[in-house]
């Protein structure tokens, strides 16, 4: 017995329907994935603060959602932006790189 995976665009029922039975999978939850993860990564440090960084990422979007009409995030999403590290004919300034705290380089 043989079971392969793929994503979904990369299944060509067409090509595959006669010598393989093609069942269609619910996308796994948050919940799942993290735990399949963890299971993988054995507990690693870097993981766990990504999930939680995503976590509190995903609240910060819904209060965003809340406190603001789309007419809102629509101004403030397209704030002019600029770039403080360059100058105006467009070279960066060497004056505001970053710097060790001796100063020396």
């Amino acid at each position: 017995c043989v079971i392969a995976t793929s994503r979904p665009e990369g299944v060509v029922a067409e090509r595959w329907k006669e010598d393989f039975v093609i069942a269609k999978l619910e996308p796994l939850s948050d919940e799942q994935q993290r735990r399949m993860v963890t299971k993988q990564l054995n507990g690693n440090a870097f993981y766990e603060h990504l999930t939680h960084f995503v976590t509190i990422r995903k609240k910060h979007d819904e209060v965003y959602e809340r406190a603001f009409s789309p007419i809102e995030r629509e101004i403030v999403e397209n704030l002019p932006r600029c770039d403080k590290l360059k100058r105006a004919d467009g070279s960066r300034d060497p004056e505001l790189r970053q710097r060790v705290r001796s100063g020396d380089r």
